[in-house]
């Protein structure tokens, strides 16, 4: 039979577990709202010895890195929400033409992008990468994915209907083998598309 003490650091280990591992998958919203309904019971001491413990742990590759105190970066990260709903339907969303196969449109929030890509058969997306993970929905058509790193490469072509995630730094090209629409999510936002420092795709 274990001790109550016994219990409550298995259950703050489990605790700790549970948060890093949505940490590591991304999922800052379960992680926060995890962190705030414990943090509603736990004793002042040990909600100290929490954000302490969070506060040593790295980053993904997916997230910012620009303050040292991870914890806080984290949580101003999650808690960015836009002012203002944005509605709206992709007739009214401005088109570019970033090179005679290839028109993007796109929305974005403060933490995620939804972009519509119309590519016409025969265009390359150059092979890049990105820190932004990415999951791409094809509606028409199809496109041919080469990913990975050289000399260790796969391909696959995903087409009408089927879905493909790209996890963040991941290099990759796409071909599109038929006339294709092509519906991206990127998270967090693509700043290079935001900057227009985009030359790859021009």
């Amino acid at each position: 039979m274990t001790s109550g003490l016994e219990d409550r650091d298995s259950r703050d280990t489990c605790l700790y577990q549970s948060i890093l591992y949505r940490i590591q998958l991304g999922r800052l919203n379960d992680c926060f709202n995890l962190l705030h309904l414990c943090l509603s019971f736990l004793p002042a001491s040990n909600s100290g010895q929490l954000v302490e413990h969070l506060s040593m742990i790295p980053l993904t590759v997916q997230h910012p890195r620009s303050t040292p105190d991870v914890f806080l970066s984290l949580l101003r990260y999650s808690f960015e929400m836009p002012d203002e709903l944005l509605y709206t339907r992709w007739s009214d969303v401005p088109v570019t033409q970033l090179n005679p196969l290839l028109t993007r449109q796109y929305v974005t929030g403060s933490q995620s992008m939804f972009a519509r890509l119309e590519l016409k058969k025969g265009c390359i997306v150059p092979r890049h990468q990105h820190p932004n993970e990415q999951i791409t929905y094809i509606t028409q058509g199809a496109l041919l994915f080469v990913l990975g790193e050289e000399g260790s490469t796969v391909e696959k072509i995903v087409r009408e209907g089927e879905i493909l995630v790209i996890p963040g730094n991941v290099p990759h090209s796409a071909e599109a083998i038929e006339d294709t629409v092509d519906f991206d999510i990127f998270a967090p936002p693509r700043q290079d598309w935001l900057t227009n420092d985009d030359a790859y795709l021009r």
